[in-house]
Formats: structure tokens, sequence, C-alpha cells
């Protein structure tokens, strides 16, 4: 096999292996890679303390300013939970269809998060099938 084969043959393995994001394993830590909810601290945000008697573990507020019109408008449910409203675009095989179904189960088993297909509400996010981009959000005006 000659050097041009061979550059031919690694052109398309890498062509072919980037063609589709690679999947990982979220729920467990691999070479060094771990579950989001694992990842606490931020040492470059601003602290903010929850009570007066300023309790351990810091909280770390949202970049947005509280009367900025880039908000979301909240929505809850009966039970206080927050509502966000998504749409899939794009073909999923039964396997990814399978993941995204159990993480939001895990989102909603885990927090006060509910996400919830998409009606008419003008805020709302898209998972997409695109390589580099897996998520967008959407504000109306």
């Amino acid at each position: 096999m000659d050097i041009k084969q061979i550059l031919l043959s690694l052109t398309l393995i890498v062509s072919v292996a980037d063609s589709r994001g690679r999947r990982i394993n979220i729920y467990g830590a691999e070479n060094g890679h771990s579950d989001i909810v694992q990842l606490r601290g931020n040492s470059g945000a601003q602290q903010v303390y929850s009570s007066p008697i300023r309790e351990k573990r810091p909280k770390f507020r949202n970049a947005l300013l509280s009367n900025s019109p880039l908000k979301w408008s909240k929505m809850q449910d009966s039970d206080g939970n927050y509502l966000i409203p998504f749409v899939i675009s794009g073909s999923y095989d039964s396997v990814e269809q399978k993941i995204i179904k159990t993480a939001m189960e895990k989102i909603a088993a885990n927090t006060c998060i509910r996400l919830i297909p998409r009606t008419n509400q003008p805020d709302y996010a898209e998972i997409l099938n695109k390589k580099g981009q897996g998520f967008e959000i959407f504000k109306e005006p």
C-alpha cells in the first residue's frame, strides 16, 4: 500500500468518524470527564450566599439582569416545577431517541425542571441533529 492510499484511507476514516458527534457516557466518569452534576464550583463567578447565615455551599447568579428583555417568561406547573417547552429537529435513530428520553427523565427526577413538547410558546429549546450543534434556545419578541 503506498502513501497515497494510506492518506486516502485515513481521510475517509476521519471524515466518517467526524460525521456524527461522539456519544459520551454522562452517567459515569471516563478519561477525566464526569457528569455535569458533579461540576459544582465556578471559581470565576460571583458567589452569592442564600441566607444571612452564609451557608457553605454558594449559589451563583444568572448572567442576565433581572429586568433583561432576554429572560424567558416563567412557566410553572401546579407543583411549582419550571416548564421548558422543546422541539426536536432532524432525524434520530432509536438509540438516540432513547438517550434523549432518558436524559429528560433524569432531569425531571433530579431537578424542578420539566421538559414539555412545545405547542405555541414563544420561548422554547430546540434539540438539533446537526454537526457541532445539539441545542438552541429561542426567544420570540
